[in-house]
């Protein structure tokens, strides 16, 4: 098996073990886990598209898509976190400002919580079935013109 096919096998089967992991939980350190699977995931497939010479960008819109919300939702657990340690010892005056930032922070954490649950759920999913498939080594069929139509079984989905 090439190095880029076996690498994005190994980096896949990370992901899939983490999304497990990650289903029904919100803590900062398994979704830092799942955003660091995700990067290896993405940076293994793109590996592997150079590799092969195959054009899967599009595919890989949806991985880099959630690696930016984990980013996010990992900066803004580390603010959190730094402000509450700061809070017992910032001088009276602050602590409203302080507290301000906190609840905004965590709005702005619970939405992007809801939007990484939309993104992980399985039904979003149907982009990456075909990344799975390029990660096993299964090249998807060209048409005669060198544009990728689809594997076998699988419609492509149309783009506006």
């Amino acid at each position: 098996m090439p190095v880029a096919a076996a690498t994005a096998q190994r980096a896949l089967a990370d992901w899939n073990h983490r999304r497990r992991q990650v289903q029904g939980r919100d803590d900062p350190e398994t979704l830092h886990q799942m955003r660091i699977a995700v990067k290896r995931l993405r940076y293994a497939l793109e590996l592997s598209r150079l590799a092969n010479g195959d054009d899967y960008q599009g595919r890989l819109g949806r991985l880099t898509e959630m690696q930016q919300v984990l980013g996010d939702l990992h900066d803004a657990d580390m603010l959190l976190e730094c402000l509450a340690g700061s809070l017992p010892h910032a001088p009276v005056a602050a602590i409203g400002g302080l507290a301000d930032i906190m609840r905004t922070t965590k709005l702005r954490r619970q939405d992007l919580a809801r939007r990484f649950s939309k993104l992980i759920s399985s039904r979003n999913l149907g982009p990456l079935k075909l990344v799975s498939k390029v990660a096993t080594g299964v090249r998807p069929s060209r048409s005669p013109r060198g544009r990728q139509t689809a594997l076998p079984g699988q419609a492509l989905a149309h783009r506006r």
